[in-house]
């Protein structure tokens, strides 16, 4: 019994450590996971799954590869890569900022450069405490 005991608490360990580095501090993007959120600019919908892919209409953009720094932060965006081919580019790029707000939503889409794009995405896992001070201070994550 001490045996299987051990061998579940390892697995819960595990399970913490690849959730917590995954989703962000404490868990704060666990509710993302799943969802997509899509916006329409001019011609083109853009749709975004965090921790998943995104496109542009059809065309693939990539598929969730990892946190980057963005805006000074750590956590502060991430990296999708390995999208469709673009001639002459090689595969098309995703980074997404993240952006405090009162709800999940899509922002600011842009193409710096032919084939990489850049996002802002703004939900409430991505606010600290310092962006409102005038409201009580909002849980966050889940552990």
């Amino acid at each position: 019994l001490k045996e299987q005991k051990t061998a579940a608490q390892k697995t819960i360990d595990d399970h913490r450590v690849a959730f917590e580095g995954e989703l962000g501090p404490d868990g704060a993007y666990f509710p993302l996971k799943g969802q997509c959120y899509s916006k329409k600019i001019a011609q083109y919908t853009y749709e975004l799954c965090p921790f998943g892919k995104a496109k542009q209409d059809q065309t693939n953009l990539g598929a969730w590869k990892e946190w980057r720094h963005v805006d000074g932060r750590a956590d502060g965006g991430w990296h999708y890569a390995n999208g469709q081919y673009c001639a002459g580019h090689g595969a098309r790029e995703l980074t997404v900022a993240l952006k405090c707000g009162a709800e999940e939503a899509l922002g600011h889409v842009d193409e710096p450069s032919i084939c990489k794009y850049a996002v802002d995405f703004h939900t409430p896992a991505a606010c600290a405490p310092s962006d409102a001070p005038s409201s009580p201070e909002r849980p966050r994550g889940i552990f």
